[in-house]
């Protein structure tokens, strides 16, 4: 008991609690900021290719999966045993074009326009919910492990709530500073944050 009384007392220990708090709350305002611009891309995303397409303004698709949209040798999700794609191993899942006029297509590539670096994490993501679900879209935009079962921008860690600010290039609007540069603000917390762990 008096070692858990000297740890409560400890600056250290008083200092580290205050900093988890901050972190708490910044990303709890930075979650409501990503979730709205996610939000946004989703319905600009969707607008832009029923209407490229002369599709109706209620056309959507849940019947894709994101092993129907991705050739085989997709980087980071591929795996092979016996010549055998691990990821594209059920017949069903073979890559294929969207049955709603490509409509899925479409919004994976526009996933991909507006990724800073072009590689969305796709491990993260259910396709058959892009057109309903705005946080399946800003799972691309995330680091490809550890995020595959977060439901919402509440759910999501510091971490991933970054992520999406770093990756996803509509969330540029929210800084003064061009999130291009390499040590940007965003970066620089990430980098401080592994370092200080």
């Amino acid at each position: 008991m008096t070692d858990f009384k000297d740890m409560l007392e400890s600056s250290d220990y008083c200092n580290w609690m205050k900093c988890s708090f901050a972190q708490l709350n910044v990303k709890a305002v930075l979650a409501e900021i990503v979730e709205e611009d996610i939000k946004d891309l989703q319905k600009q995303l969707l607008h832009n290719i029923q209407t490229s397409k002369g599709l109706s303004s209620n056309t959507t698709c849940n019947c894709c999966q994101i092993q129907n949209l991705l050739p085989c040798r997709t980087r980071k999700l591929c795996k092979f045993k016996n010549s055998a794609c691990l990821f594209h191993e059920d017949a069903s899942l073979t890559p294929r074009r969207c049955p709603t006029n490509g409509l899925c297509d479409d919004f994976r590539i526009g996933i991909i326009d507006h990724h800073r670096f072009c590689w969305p994490s796709w491990k993260n993501t259910d396709a058959s919910k892009w057109c309903t679900d705005s946080w399946t879209i800003a799972k691309c935009y995330m680091p490809p492990d550890g995020y595959l079962n977060v439901n919402n921008a509440e759910e999501t860690d510091f971490n991933g709530v970054l992520s999406v600010i770093i990756n996803c290039t509509d969330c540029q609007r929210r800084f003064s500073e061009d999130l291009n540069n390499p040590m940007n603000v965003c970066t620089k917390v990430c980098f401080d944050l592994t370092n200080n762990v």
